[in-house]
């Protein structure tokens, strides 16, 4: 039995509980030198633990010193496996192939099985085997990915399994997950009944089954004010009059109340035919009001032509009229009405001004202009007033809304934009995507909203795709291509919306066809740009086809995705900027006034290219100086690089291996994947658990394994200004020529680069002062003092310390006969990064 202090595994833990941690790992012999990537797995960042170390020289107090970041919720540790818990500790032990600590832990916790002291996750392990739900996972993995089910995975062989087993992480983890998983179900018209029943089932365990009655009451009594007590209270009362009233009338049966509620929207057929009584078609109208609007009861009811539930809509209809005056400043932090739990299914309308002169009413006339462009009314009833609140000098009004609606609500506020200015909207936000975001300052050149919509954060293409993924799982084959015909209109308008914005750059309108060529070439140049290191690990290249050629009068676009002439493009501004955040490290060049001074001339090589401004070049050289900061303290860091070289050598072990599934089913190489948009873009950190599960070869297992332990290969030193013909080849060779014992293939040779291997062939055009078109040459880009040649870094793959000191001495032997320098690292740095075993050895 779990003794009173260990009765939470999944409580949040503080700094004080850091004996307790500790004690935990110690008593279940965990290794203090694996702290590293205890704490990278934790969340703690690598200048997090770098300076750790640099304070620290005990193994132990290191360790310490990283728990205590972890429960002081450093960095991104809440963000990670929702922040310091015994669970979260459990999953990264077993993440880190460090078993026996975890079980132990869990042993002590007596949670074993994750169900025990976890209810939410008692009722999601009886739908495990439902063979419909398994069937219909793979098809969520969009919503479930959004909503922080599952995270980003590739789904292989029993992708089922492996998305089961994400989601009961999560619920283990937070029982709400469990809620926002019963709900996402209800989206899908195969799982309504398997949604509706774990919804049941978790309302009964947390919220005790209470009555809608009760809940008013119980709200009114935490309500500060006496309307709202009033409301709650009549609200309900409504619809329990409603109820009594429809039981009167045999007629009325339940087909007949369904068809009617259908004529008001076919979209609740899934969700009607799930209803078995009147109680619960009536729940399910409740679900679709607020207390500020019953439109959906009041027109069932007036199409049911039912004379004593006519009075009992309009008397609440003439409370809400006077409840509508009520000031915001008296509403603050009430709710209105049911929430979703789905972040995709909220609207956020920030205010820039106070309550004070606003009432209700307000509220609801500004929502009408906003989306009063729907394509039916019924759809704008659909919106639902939850929650206001206020901070500082504004004011939000949080709404819900029926995801598959996310189209037409951001059409509609796109055309009513100016309604927004008018209401000194600050931010408009449906579900993920930002619609309009005002500007801060009349003196700071901004994006228009058309731009801020467009740009990748906006969040536009997410919220899209995941209402279009419900629509296409839910609709039947005849209306497929009418749905396929609406992504084409959809895509077909954002592409307009791009065009006029730069339309006065344009000499002519191109065909649809020669624009959808175009896009499609340049999204082959971002795949080729993107793949260069992946091509290099293969030691092969491809080429996409391309069907077209380049336009010369178009040849500027291109140079938005992937700048060859000036390495200065959106591509790599994202990876620079995000990457930044890694470092801690603050990026002072502003892309927003960068797309503002920027233009477009014909240059002295007779074509149009993207141009700066002559003022600015202070500016770019600093962008790229920024970017050679990252290539030295991040992607070449020396773990990292080692980490790099080992996954390198997992990737050509891979081979011709086919274990990727393509768009059509077949299973592909990676180098074939790559070569596909669908597959590229669906590789990341998780291809190494496909890999581990998929490829037989017992090296790429056991380097797979030493990654998760941190059993890294050993860093030997640093070469540099070493005057060899062949270069990096020639210089393993002549170590192993050195060293006695010693293979080629068992040191690896790593070439160090700055980010400005291409600087040399790259300029940029500019406007002068005097508005003529010039080039940069020598002054854009200048890489600082000392940048080149490249230094070679070499690692060992084995794990003999004897060697390690062969090594070092055969390396310092080559650059005495050859020239140049040496940086040999000190023996007590390798002591952490020997193996156990070769990752080459036979079992």
């Amino acid at each position: 039995m779990a003794s009173a202090e260990h009765s939470n595994i999944c409580q949040q833990l503080k700094v004080g509980d850091l004996v307790k941690v500790l004690d935990l790992l110690k008593c279940n012999d965990y290794s203090e030198t694996n702290y590293f990537n205890l704490g990278l797995r934790l969340g703690l960042s690598v200048n997090t633990i770098k300076t750790i170390e640099a304070n620290h020289t005990d193994i132990g107090r290191r360790l310490s010193e990283c728990l205590t970041k972890w429960l002081e919720k450093a960095d991104d540790v809440q963000k990670t496996k929702s922040g310091p818990t015994v669970y979260s500790l459990v999953s990264v032990l077993r993440e880190t192939e460090q078993h026996a600590a975890a079980e132990g832990i869990e042993k002590q916790y007596a949670v074993a099985d994750g169900t025990e002291k976890n209810p939410a996750c008692k009722i999601f392990a009886g739908f495990t085997s439902n063979q419909s739900l398994l069937t219909a996972l793979p098809k969520m993995v969009l919503l479930l990915q959004s909503e922080k089910l599952i995270e980003e995975i590739m789904c292989i062989k029993k992708e089922e399994k492996i998305l089961l087993n994400e989601i009961s992480k999560a619920v283990y983890i937070d029982s709400k997950k469990l809620e926002v998983f019963a709900t996402i179900l209800l989206q899908y018209s195969a799982t309504i009944e398997i949604g509706s029943t774990i919804m049941r089932e978790f309302r009964k365990v947390f919220y005790c089954d209470e009555s809608c009655t009760d809940l008013a009451k119980k709200d009114a009594l935490s309500s500060s004010a006496s309307k709202f007590k009033s409301m709650h209270m009549k609200f309900c009362s409504t619809f329990n009059k409603v109820e009594l009233i429809i039981k009167e009338y045999p007629s009325l049966t339940q087909d007949k109340i369904k068809t009617t509620l259908l004529n008001y929207s076919e979209d609740l057929m899934p969700q009607l035919a799930q209803c078995q009584n009147i109680q619960a078609i009536l729940e399910l109208v409740r679900k679709y009001c607020s207390l500020n609007d019953i439109e959906m009861l009041k027109f069932f009811v007036m199409e049911l032509n039912i004379d004593e539930a006519k009075v009992v809509i309009q008397e609440y209809s003439d409370v809400i009229e006077e409840f509508s005056k009520t000031e915001l400043s008296k509403c603050l932090n009430e709710k209105f009405s049911d929430a979703t739990p789905l972040q995709c299914e909220r609207i956020a309308i920030v205010f820039d001004q106070k309550t004070d002169a606003c009432t209700l009413d307000n509220v609801r006339i500004l929502s009408a202009n906003i989306f009063h462009k729907l394509s039916s009314p019924q759809n704008s009833r659909t919106i639902k007033l939850f929650l206001i609140s206020d901070s500082n000098n504004f004011f939000t009004i949080t709404c819900s809304f029926p995801l598959i609606l996310s189209e037409q609500l951001i059409t509609a506020a796109l055309n009513n934009i100016d309604v927004l200015k008018e209401n000194k909207v600050k931010r408009l936000t449906i579900g993920y995507c930002t619609v309009y975001e005002a500007t801060e300052t009349v003196d700071t050149p901004t994006l228009s909203y058309e731009k801020q919509l467009l740009s990748p954060s906006s969040g536009l293409s997410k919220q899209l795709m995941l209402s279009l993924s419900i629509q296409l799982i839910n609709c039947k084959d005849e209306e497929l291509k009418n749905k396929m015909h609406g992504v084409e209109t959809m895509k077909n308008e954002i592409s307009r919306q791009k065009s006029d914005e730069t339309g006065q750059l344009l000499h002519q309108k191109v065909t649809e066809k020669e624009t959808d060529d175009e896009s499609n070439q340049a999204k082959n140049l971002l795949i080729t740009e993107s793949s260069q290191s992946t091509q290099e690990a293969f030691g092969t290249s491809f080429e996409p086809t391309v069907t077209k050629a380049l336009r010369e009068d178009k040849v500027f676009l291109y140079e938005i995705v992937v700048n060859r002439m000036s390495g200065l493009d959106v591509n790599r501004m994202d990876y620079t900027m995000r990457d930044a955040g890694v470092l801690g490290k603050r990026i002072y060049f502003k892309w927003r006034k960068f797309l503002n001074r920027i233009c477009v001339k014909v240059c002295p090589d007779g074509k149009k290219h993207i141009c700066a401004n002559e003022d600015d070049l202070d500016t770019y050289n600093g962008f790229f100086g920024d970017r050679h900061t990252l290539f030295r303290e991040l992607y070449f860091e020396r773990k990292n690089r080692i980490v790099a070289t080992m996954v390198n050598r997992i990737l050509k072990k891979c081979g011709e291996a086919k274990f990727i599934r393509g768009p059509d089913g077949k299973r592909l190489s990676l180098i074939d994947a790559i070569k596909k948009m669908d597959t590229y873009s669906r590789l990341n950190d998780g291809i190494l658990d496909v890999i581990n599960e998929t490829v037989d070869d017992s090296e790429v297992e056991k380097l797979i394994k030493f990654l998760r332990s941190s059993k890294l290969f050993i860093p030997i030193g640093y070469v540099k200004n070493c005057q060899l013909e062949r270069g990096s080849q020639q210089l393993k060779e002549e170590i192993a020529e050195k060293v006695e014992g010693l293979e080629k293939d068992d040191i690896i040779v790593d070439t160090e680069k700055s980010g400005y291997e291409e600087a040399k062939d790259q300029f940029m055009y500019y406007v002068s002062s005097n508005g003529t078109v010039q080039k940069w040459i020598i002054e854009w880009q200048s890489p600082p003092a000392g940048t080149f040649p490249a230094r070679w870094g070499v690692f060992y793959t084995k794990h003999d310390k004897e060697m390690v000191a062969k090594i070092k001495n055969g390396i310092q032997k080559v650059v005495q006969e050859n020239g140049g320098n040496v940086d040999i690292f000190k023996n007590e740095t390798d002591v952490d990064l020997i193996p156990v075993e070769d990752p080459g050895s036979s079992d």
